[in-house]
């Protein structure tokens, strides 16, 4: 008899639909997503016999008719109907602002001993940061940093605690075996089930009475250069194409070219499906990576967790609010920096780990010139080569080669998003020394 098994577990599922002494059948295709995305954007769970439903989705469970799922008839972060946003710019601000402040004065009241935010040096954890010393709860959090003490993140980080007198601690894991990272990347895709990457694991997975806090998912809080490429686009291939220029399918070129092939024709038909449900041509872009963004995320990211894992982002209100904005109200990262600001506008101004605000996202503001400009995170990734070039360590030399790399790639995307070919060229040259120097 048909069999239709409902959980927050695709292995569960899986177990429950195979008959038994049989294994469950593993997805390769589900595998693909992970080397070519990093995570599943399709109905990919990494088992053949299940399936994800698309986000938005709810189970209706009927007497004598089992269980079904029922797709949104739009995107949950689109208005249901395109007249459906009187809110303003501003109005939009204060319901993210009161609902992130809402959800840290819930979490320092959990009835638990230790709260712990993962701080990073960019800008989703410190917009965490600034609500919580915004609402005076500093000293009912504890904020870590992973990373080795010379790690732009670490010092970034380190930054903010000393001036806003936090209790912060490194998680340094530079010293540890390869044995030890097989073993972490392995528990790590025992309980995400092999739905995402465990290239990010930083430490074991531990159970105990306490929650963690991270920026995960802050992303949907901007446009970025993914969400913002087809800002001019007049067909659906404008925007397959915009997609494919900033966010590249398998960038490493590890699949066969068919299988490549499969994984872009998914993306080209989701965005004709889109198009045709009657998205805007320029909003595909974001729609596709928020939604991918906040599904993956939310979903095998929160559900192995052996502690509570809390993300004030992935709320709809936050995840909405590009969406509800005209398009000519959505500049790259002006709502988030706006946002920042209402908490802590000197956390706003400190230096970034590796990268700086966007000119677009500051340059409407009285005081603007506080804020560095994106020309200091090219001079700092040109520092890193030729600091690197003095190495005789040839690990240690590719550890801070990647960096510069990093932050060399997002400042490219830039200027190729702005039609800035001097910029351009100019990042490509230190680019091309870059790899010179990593050999």
């Amino acid at each position: 008899s048909k069999l239709t098994a409902v959980s927050n577990r695709a292995a569960l599922c899986a177990q429950a639909v195979t008959p038994e002494g049989h294994e469950p059948a593993r997805s390769l295709a589900g595998a693909g997503w992970i080397v070519c995305e990093g995570w599943m954007l399709d109905q990919e769970t990494g088992y053949w016999d299940v399936e994800r439903p698309r986000a938005g989705s709810f189970v209706a469970i009927a007497h004598g008719r089992g269980a079904s799922v029922v797709a949104p008839r739009v995107s949950p972060l689109l208005p249901p109907e395109p007249e459906d946003s009187p809110l303003t710019y501003e109005e939009i601000l204060d319901a993210n602002d009161q609902e992130l402040r809402q959800t840290m004065r819930i979490v320092a009241d959990l009835p638990i001993e230790d709260r712990v935010v993962s701080l990073s040096g960019g800008k989703d954890s410190r917009t965490v940061a600034g609500v919580i010393i915004s609402e005076g709860l500093q000293d009912r959090f504890r904020f870590v940093t992973n990373g080795s003490p010379d790690r732009a993140d670490v010092i970034a980080a380190q930054a903010i605690a000393t001036r806003f007198g936090l209790t912060w601690e490194i998680e340094d894991s530079s010293e540890r075996s390869a044995e030890l990272e097989l073993d972490n990347a392995r528990i790590h895709t025992s309980l995400m089930e092999g739905m995402t990457s465990a290239w990010g694991t930083f430490v074991p997975p531990a159970f105990s009475e306490s929650a963690t806090i991270s920026g995960v998912a802050g992303e949907g809080m901007r446009w970025m250069v993914v969400s913002g490429s087809a800002l001019g686009a007049r067909t659906i291939g404008d925007v397959q194409a915009a997609l494919r220029r900033t966010r590249p399918i398998d960038p490493l070129r590890v699949l066969r070219p068919g299988a490549r092939t499969y994984y872009q024709s998914w993306v080209d038909d989701s965005v004709r499906d889109l198009a045709e449900s009657g998205v805007p041509l320029r909003s595909i872009p974001a729609l596709y990576m928020h939604e991918a963004l906040v599904h993956s995320r939310n979903g095998p990211d929160y559900t192995w967790s052996p502690r509570l894992r809390i993300n004030p982002f992935i709320t709809p209100t936050c995840m909405r609010a590009n969406h509800r904005l005209p398009v000519d109200q959505r500049p790259n990262n002006r709502f988030h920096l706006d946002l920042q600001r209402r908490s802590s506008l000197e956390l706003s101004k400190l230096p970034l780990a590796d990268a700086t605000w966007p000119q677009s996202a500051y340059a409407h503001l009285a005081d603007a010139a506080d804020y560095p400009h994106e020309d200091v995170s090219l001079a700092l990734a040109c520092l890193q080569i030729a600091r690197a070039r003095t190495l005789t360590d040839a690990q240690e030399r590719r550890t801070i080669l990647a960096v510069a790399l990093s932050t060399l790639d997002r400042l490219l995307l830039a200027a190729q998003a702005g039609a800035r070919t001097g910029r351009a060229i100019e990042i490509l040259i230190q680019r091309a020394l870059a790899l010179d120097a990593r050999g």
